[in-house]
């Protein structure tokens, strides 16, 4: 099921769990942001990635702001899925 995870490491540790439980060729979806997604553009208008704090930040903000939202619509589509293949 959907977790929280809060760091690569802790990816890391639980991506692994799965591949020794599920094997490596499991199938799977994953929702997840880095600071890779935060972007801004400098006074040379060109894409630049926000600072480390910055991201940080944000993407706490999404743990603590958004998470329940996107969590009930992830259940959403899992529960859709589910109907249109008739499980």
């Amino acid at each position: 099921m959907k977790k929280r995870i809060k760091s690569l490491g802790e990816l890391q540790k639980h991506l692994n769990a799965l591949i020794k439980k599920h094997g490596e060729a499991a199938p799977c979806a994953a929702w997840l942001i880095t600071r890779d997604d935060y972007t801004t553009i400098d006074d040379n208008m060109r894409q630049v990635s926000v600072t480390a704090q910055q991201a940080k930040s944000m993407i706490d903000d999404v743990h603590l702001f958004e998470y329940v939202y996107i969590d009930d619509h992830l259940r959403r589509i899992i529960d859709n899925g589910k109907s249109t293949n008739k499980l």
